[in-house]
């Protein structure tokens, strides 16, 4: 997620009060925000879940719909997502 500059402490404020609520979703093993170190406005969450039936849910929830909605108010840029699995 790349954020405006401007926007980016309001981001990670609002990232800290919703972490604990994500990570007590269902399925939700853990959650970490990472920063690019050559870009600081460009950011990644990464979430490991038991199974992608548990992550659909969580963006299907009412609060995921909220916290996104949020979220891209505050980027300078297009967002994307990638869902990976592991095999080693």
């Amino acid at each position: 997620m790349t954020f405006d500059p401007e926007k980016l402490d309001e981001f990670l404020k609002f990232f800290e009060s919703s972490k604990a609520k994500i990570q007590s979703f269902e399925g939700c093993c853990k959650v970490d925000l990472m920063q690019d170190v050559a870009q600081s406005n460009q950011l990644y969450t990464i979430s490991i879940w038991e199974d992608e039936r548990y992550l659909n849910k969580y963006r299907s929830s009412e609060f995921f719909s909220q916290t996104w909605t949020y979220t891209k108010s505050l980027f300078a840029d297009k967002a994307s997502a990638v869902t990976l699995e592991k095999i080693a």
